[in-house]
């Protein structure tokens, strides 16, 4: 272990409690409060320091940090600043790791009102092949050990790669594998996060907000894994800095390069192929890296079969990063996604008798940059800049119907983190400019079907306080003031308070209880249709005189105990009350607007359960369950929303062998989800007046349905095996590792829906199913 790049030096505080003018005044405080002043004291001894590379002087962020005999310790920030309060008096022993490094370790003195200042520099360890990458384990210890917050999870690089995936790696759907996470069928990477829609989570790239990030309906996940780092889900009422949203965060971020030069990979896949490039300069202050993926099914259609496939897809992901001297650093984030599909319209009747081309496109793009300072020995600054869109096009006969929705948004963000004797104090902001477009309408006919064009500006200030109540509690409450004004916003503005709580009791060095605590607003909906469960892609629209605000309060209450360094189970027993929804209103009037949507309530309550080996060793994996029961209402009727999975256990694992191959597999396991049955069907039938007959010249008769209840019925439940075995050849400097995947291995015939058929006697019922068993093959090649 590394102890000569580490140096200690003591700051002088003054002891409380502090001397008093009057004798009598004293004694009577003294008298009173002797625990307070013993406790106040504690509070008052503590480290702090920074953490930064042996070679180059760059701060270091996520090192863990702790002091042996306390069961706590804390991650260095992104400047590679660390604080640790309410120590005991005496010699002490200081820890610092972090993957990648050599560990430093170094012994200090403590006395009373003393905080010691720290600055460690840590070595780097020996480097492979493989970039350098955080991994689960270190940042699922460093979360449990530090500040209080709604239960998240997080899954390196290594764990995505690794786990049986339709085609690729596919970053939404391993997030769908989470507790409290529910995936309504095999064709969606959508997430209903305890209960909520799928719009309800906010998806951040690097801190951007991505408003869509799916291809073909949900089917795939946009997210190019050879960019990707890790990913962390937040479920319940997040930390201050997060809102926008009812359910749930997800943070994905971008991979650094740690190694000097330029290196590559090359993935191959049933599906796409992704060319992807990084590197760094030799102190790695300056890094890297771009990813590029299509989808090629197309061109070999037309190169093999002398035809045309309808759809294809691109991704681009790109990264940058500068750590400037002073400590600072600088990110760039840029991403891209399109989406085409292509039909031939001849077979369609309609009313010009066209024939035309269907064309649908969508996807997104975004751009952001992050700027992150230290401001002294004990604060720090966050600020961004970010541009994210989402576009989709619908062209029906060549102008016959057209459809375009157009969603923008311009942010701008900071955040202020000050250290502050037993505290850490956040102050911050967000201000965003939004520009949601609507239009449908028949160019070809001049006539404009529907227009909604709105350009709100929201605006939020938050605060915290993260508060080191001696060596067991740490509080940490936070408030969000949040503003939506406009043209179009009832009353002219809207303006609302967020407040969030969690205590954290550290029962000992490896137990916890957590309560958490918040309320959580959005404003920016998308609206589908509830019967459908596969959809290219979704309406969105802000809120305004007819859309309401949507807010949610919830709590949780959460156990963690590790059960070695490797080991860890967790339960969380939450609740969640939606106070305004917005869905369709079926009783809309296409000649009237403001009665597109209606307000809606709902409830969910349910509890997870997460045991999992971190991947530290051969073996690893987790299990999570969850238990959820929810409802929506309209104040006349009450129903279970679609995603309403009442159970959902998923077992993930992976073994590694030291021959360089992984052994993967998954099982999931899930009760029904509700639909709406129909009842009976109506056949509506054509007269034709001038010869007294019945459907003369009628090919096709065009049948109604008549629904039952609302969501009343239930699917049957779902079972499916995905196995995968990897192997990696090293040649040279090269890797070669080829995948073997088995989607559905049992071949399990889960229902997606059921199709019904009342024209004869009896009615019959047909099932459609989910994904057979599908085999897929992979190769990623790297240098």
């Amino acid at each position: 272990m590394h102890e000569s790049g580490m140096t200690v030096r003591n700051a002088g505080r003054a002891a409380w409690p502090r001397r008093l003018t009057m004798a009598g005044g004293a004694l009577l405080i003294l008298a009173l409060l002797p625990s307070a002043a013993l406790h106040a004291q504690a509070a008052e001894r503590g480290v702090r320091g920074l953490v930064r590379h042996d070679s180059s002087g760059a701060p270091l962020g996520r090192v863990t940090v702790s002091v042996d005999g306390v069961p706590q310790s804390v991650l260095t920030d992104s400047t590679g600043r660390f604080r640790i309060m309410g120590l005991p008096r005496g010699t002490l022993v200081l820890r610092a790791r972090r993957v990648g490094f050599a560990a430093a370790v170094r012994p200090f003195v403590l006395r009373d009102g003393e905080v010691a200042e720290v600055e460690i520099r840590l070595q780097p360890s020996t480097v492979t092949l493989d970039a350098v990458r955080t991994t689960a384990g270190q940042s699922e210890r460093e979360r449990f050990e530090g500040a209080p917050a709604t239960a998240s999870m997080t899954l390196s690089a290594d764990v995505l790669a690794a786990l049986p995936a339709v085609g690729e790696p596919d970053v939404m759907r391993v997030a769908q594998l989470m507790p409290g996470v529910v995936a309504r069928n095999d064709f969606t990477t959508g997430l209903n996060v305890r209960g909520g829609e799928q719009d309800q989570n906010l998806i951040l790239l690097d801190g951007i907000p991505l408003f869509q990030p799916f291809h073909l309906g949900g089917v795939f996940g946009t997210f190019v894994e050879s960019a990707v780092r890790d990913l962390r889900l937040h479920a319940g009422a997040p930390p201050v800095e997060y809102g926008t949203r009812l359910s749930s965060v997800l943070e994905v971020s971008s991979t650094r390069d740690a190694r000097r030069g330029v290196h590559g990979e090359v993935q191959a896949s049933v599906l796409a192929t992704t060319v992807a490039l990084s590197g760094a300069n030799a102190a790695a202050t300056r890094s890297w890296n771009l990813a590029i993926r299509r989808t090629y099914a197309d061109q070999v259609a037309r190169a093999v079969a002398n035809r045309d496939l309808p759809y294809a897809f691109h991704d681009a992901h790109g990264h940058m990063s500068w750590t400037r001297p002073d400590g600072g650093s600088v990110t760039v984030t840029l991403f891209h996604g399109r989406d085409r599909l292509r039909e031939d319209f001849t077979q369609r009747e309609d009313t010009l008798g066209l024939d035309a081309p269907y064309a649908l496109d969508w996807g997104n793009d975004a751009a952001g940059v992050t700027w992150t300072q230290p401001l002294g020995p004990s604060s720090s600054f966050v600020q961004r800049a970010s541009v994210s869109r989402f576009v989709s096009q619908q062209d029906e006969g060549a102008g016959t119907l057209v459809a375009r929705n157009d969603v923008r948004e311009w942010r701008a963000s900071g955040l202020l983190r000050s250290e502050r004797g037993a505290h850490v104090l956040g102050l911050g902001y967000e201000l965003a400019q939004h520009d949601v477009m609507y239009r449908e309408g028949s160019p070809q006919l001049a006539t404009t079907y529907g227009w909604r064009v709105q350009r709100p500006v929201s605006a939020v200030l938050l605060a915290d306080d993260t508060w080191q109540l001696g060596s067991a509690f740490v509080l940490r409450p936070g408030v969000r003031v949040e503003r939506l004004s406009g043209d179009g916003v009832a009353a002219g503005s809207w303006s609302g308070i967020s407040p969030r709580l969690a205590l954290k009791y550290f029962a000992g060095r490896n137990t916890a209880l957590t309560l958490t605590a918040g309320r959580t607003t959005q404003w920016l909906h998308a609206l589908r249709e509830e019967e459908d469960a596969l959809r290219f892609f979704d309406r969105w629209v802000l809120a305004d005189s007819t859309v309401p605000v949507g807010r949610a309060t919830q709590g949780a209450l959460e156990a963690e105990h590790w059960l070695s360094p490797r080991r860890f189970m967790r339960v969380v027993v939450f609740t969640k009350t939606y106070d305004a929804l917005v869905e369709r209103d079926p009783r809309d009037a296409p000649d009237r607007r403001g009665d597109e949507f209606r307000p809606i309530t709902g409830q969910s309550r349910g509890v997870d359960l997460l045991l999992r080996q971190v991947e530290t060793g051969a073996v690893s994996g987790w299990l999570a369950y969850t238990f959820s029961h929810n409802t929506r209402s309209d104040g006349t009727s009450t129903w279970r929303p679609a995603q309403d999975r009442r159970h959902t256990l998923n077992v993930v694992g992976n073994w590694r062998l030291t021959s360089g191959t992984v052994v993967s597999g998954r099982v999931g396991v899930g009760s029904g989800i509700p639909y709406t049955g129909l009842e009976t069907q109506l056949v509506r039938r054509v007269a034709d007046p001038r010869s007294n007959r019945w459907d003369r010249g009628v090919v096709h008769r065009d049948v109604q349905g008549v629904a039952g209840a609302r969501n009343a019925a239930q699917l049957p439940p779902v079972f499916r095996l995905d196995l995968s075995v990897q192997r990696t050849f090293v040649k040279g400097r090269a890797t070669f590792t080829p995948v073997l995947a088995l989607i559905n291995a049992t071949d399990r015939r889960n229902v997606y829906a059921f199709r019904f058929d009342y024209r004869t006697a009896p009615a019959t019922r047909e099932s459609l199913s989910q994904l057979p068993i599908l085999p897929t093959l992979g190769l990623t090649v790297g240098w």
